[in-house]
């Protein structure tokens, strides 16, 4: 993910600067619109992640490779829908939309093709990772990005434009699928591959996990996918650019911290199967302080240096009208930052039930709110709302269902996750908006020595703040004996 946030912070300004804000509003709206089509996963995805843990953590292979079979069954089959859906609508879609871009369709075609292929093995990745195999996960989509993001690169540069960035993009998902079977074939044995093997009672009870799931995809697409189209619909559609590229970026770098819930889920549900759920409150704690703590100095660098950043990475019209939103947009990302873990928690133990409920009002007061607000107080006033709905339902009310689950003080638990990684966060902004007269920002050098003065004071301060006694002797212990391996190694 750290890969991801720095091929999307060289990207995305290149393909700007190439292609220009309305053809990179074009492609945003084409992959905005796909995202839709995962609602026809029903939620079986994170199913197959809790089940696979379970059934992992007690040695069933019985269940297991009923439970591969069952999903790859529906996978396959809503893939093959996903494929012919974009295929066949994707005029109708552009007409819908009022979109006069003839590179349109043919980019819903391709990107849905490339997300069905996507689809049909995402039950696979699923397995990995209730197997928490994060390892030969990461190099599949490593290789799949590097491939996209190289690709679009070189393309742009030879004076090609979105049609082949369409192509490119299912290069790269086919490559993806094909490694993705490889690593599952040679980690997971045992399991034989059959239709025979998919059973109606192993996707009723997929299914019922995932119900409440499927509720949190629908209102997670249409909280991060509506936003674009109707900013598209209500204002000129080079706003959607001046929208995308810092929500984009934070989420990006949310997500790359985010993926600790990945191995928190997993976690969490083995807690529960094998008896050890005294130790989930730790587990909650622990994940969401440092994951906190890792976006916090993004939080400081950008409330200091936003302008300054968007008008050099992109162009002066993003440091005017993105760098304007950022301010904003950071208090529901980092709120939503140190309580992650809690919905990862609450997807281990089941217990997800009243925050998919939650997160569905959350998407429909934000469409209502954007329809009213957009065409009255602009993008400005639209993304106020936005951040107030997600910064109460995402912080504060994650907050308050893991520890009734969990049996906790939401006063404590809250205050053990913000108080130490904010108290570093603060005294870190103190120096560097002292230091503002000094250093600018209006050059890349002047910007670079500013991320080398807030490392230089947040890093110690985070390590002896947030990061627990018991957690710094395992740091030191683990630099000691890298250090001892590498004495030896050159000895």
């Amino acid at each position: 993910m750290a890969v991801n946030v720095v091929i999307a912070a060289l990207l995305s300004p290149y393909v700007i600067r190439h292609l220009g804000e309305a053809q990179f509003s074009v492609w945003t709206l084409a992959l905005s619109f796909i995202e839709y089509f995962w609602l026809i996963d029903i939620g079986l995805r994170s199913s197959t992640v809790k089940f696979s843990a379970d059934f992992r953590a007690v040695g069933d292979n019985a269940k297991l490779t009923d439970l591969v079979n069952t999903g790859m069954l529906y996978a396959i089959t809503a893939g093959t829908l996903i494929a012919l859906a974009a295929v066949l609508g994707s005029k109708y879609i552009a007409g819908f939309f009022h979109i006069a871009e003839p590179a349109f369709p043919f980019l819903i075609s391709m990107v849905g093709i490339s997300w069905a292929f996507g689809m049909s093995m995402s039950i696979l990745t699923a397995v990995l990772e209730g197997f928490q195999r994060f390892d030969v996960i990461t190099r599949v989509w490593l290789a799949g990005t590097v491939l996209r993001s190289a690709g679009t690169a070189v393309l742009v540069y030879l004076g090609y434009g979105i049609y082949e960035m369409g192509i490119i993009m299912f290069v790269a998902q086919v490559l993806m699928t094909l490694l993705t079977v490889m690593v599952f074939s040679g980690i997971v044995s045992g399991i034989r591959i059959s239709v025979r093997r998919a059973s109606m009672p192993m996707l009723r009870q997929m299914a019922a996990f995932g119900a409440h799931s499927f509720k949190i995809l629908i209102s997670t697409r249409v909280l991060n996918q509506s936003a674009p189209f109707l900013i598209a619909y209500f204002l000129p559609i080079a706003n959607v650019a001046y929208y995308i590229v810092p929500t984009r970026i934070l989420d990006m770098i949310s997500d790359a911290i985010g993926r600790i819930g990945m191995v928190t889920t997993p976690n969490a549900a083995e807690m529960l199967a094998t008896g050890r759920s005294d130790q989930i409150a730790q587990l909650g704690i622990s994940a969401n302080r440092y994951s906190l703590t890792l976006f916090a100095p993004v939080t400081v660098f950008l409330l200091v240096y936003v302008r300054e950043l968007f008008t050099l990475w992109v162009k002066p019209e993003f440091g005017v009208y993105s760098a304007a939103l950022i301010p904003v947009l950071l208090i529901s990302a980092t709120t939503a930052a140190g309580q992650h873990n809690s919905v990862s928690i609450l997807f281990g133990i089941g217990r997800h039930q009243r925050y998919s409920t939650c997160l569905v009002i959350e998407a429909a007061l934000n469409v209502a709110g954007m329809f009213f607000l957009l065409p009255r107080f602009g993008l400005f006033g639209a993304v106020c709302w936005s951040v107030t709905l997600m910064t109460i339902n995402r912080g504060l009310i994650a907050c308050l269902l893991v520890c009734k689950e969990l049996k906790l003080s939401p006063a404590s638990y809250a205050g053990s996750i913000y108080l130490p990684p904010l108290s570093a966060a603060g005294i870190t902004a103190a120096v560097l908006f002292a230091l503002k007269p000094f250093l600018p920002g209006t050059s890349w050098g002047s910007l670079i020595l500013a991320g080398v003065i807030l490392a230089v004071v947040y890093l110690p301060l985070a390590f002896f703040i947030s990061v627990s006694r018991e957690h710094r002797q395992k740091l030191l212990g683990y630099l000691s004996a890298y250090r001892r391996r590498e004495a030896t190694h050159q000895a």
